[in-house]
């Protein structure tokens, strides 16, 4: 159920240079689907409320009367200034939950991809599924600058190996570790096995997004398989 609610900050943790995560109170009664989000309120110039939308990055069944977001932090953005500014205690209106951007079939394999922030539904989608089922298979893969700006590198590792069903994968941009996967996403859509069939779900910015589904379709997915997030 949608809903307005007042909020409380329990924490504000780095993560990189530029992203940070908030975790925030929400009432015991508050529920959510995984891949949902929640909008922020914030005042503009003008002394107007203006709602920005957050994936929330916490799965379900741990949501322990709080979620997170991930938060990118861009210098002058409305909710960057307003979120640099908060702290634990602080008070903050939230509107939500929201979103269509939900795993359609439990029982389907899945094929995640992810740049940058994009990958904060899946932090809440990937534990979920595999809570749901043990055998359909689980794949990530996901982009970043560099090896600095991975995010959620050891809550993937354990879940890697704690659930036999689910690999991930990392892409780097402009890697400093010349071993490393250097590209963009959509150029390593090689770890999706051929005979794949189930459901993709993109996350990030449009471009990526275009992209990937481009090249999916050339690889021959059909465009029913494949279902996306914008964050721009």
């Amino acid at each position: 159920m949608v809903q307005v609610f007042n909020s409380r900050v329990l924490r504000i943790s780095r993560m990189t240079s530029d992203v940070v995560a908030v975790r925030l109170y929400v009432p015991a009664d508050f529920e959510f689907k995984a891949g949902q989000y929640l909008s922020l309120s914030v005042i503009n110039s003008e002394g107007k409320k203006i709602r920005r939308p957050f994936s929330i990055s916490n799965p379900p069944q741990k949501r322990n009367k709080f979620i997170e977001f991930c938060c990118k932090l861009v210098p002058g953005g409305l909710a960057s200034e307003y979120i640099r500014k908060l702290k634990a205690d602080d008070e903050v209106e939230l509107f939500g939950p929201a979103g269509r951007f939900l795993v359609r079939d439990y029982t389907k394999d899945i094929a995640l991809i992810a740049s940058g922030v994009g990958i904060a539904p899946f932090m809440s989608m990937i534990p979920d599924v595999l809570s749901h089922n043990s055998k359909s298979k689980v794949i990530l893969i996901k982009s970043s600058r560099a090896e600095k700006d991975i995010l959620y590198e050891k809550e993937l590792e354990t879940l890697e190996k704690e659930h036999p069903n689910f690999r991930f994968y990392n892409v780097f941009s402009m890697p400093k570790n010349r071993n490393s996967n250097k590209g963009y996403v959509q150029d390593f859509l090689r770890y999706i096995p051929h005979d794949f069939n189930g459901d993709f779900y993109v996350c990030g910015l449009k471009e990526m997004i275009i992209s990937v589904k481009e090249k999916l379709v050339s690889m021959g997915f059909k465009e029913e398989q494949i279902f996306y997030e914008k964050f721009d």
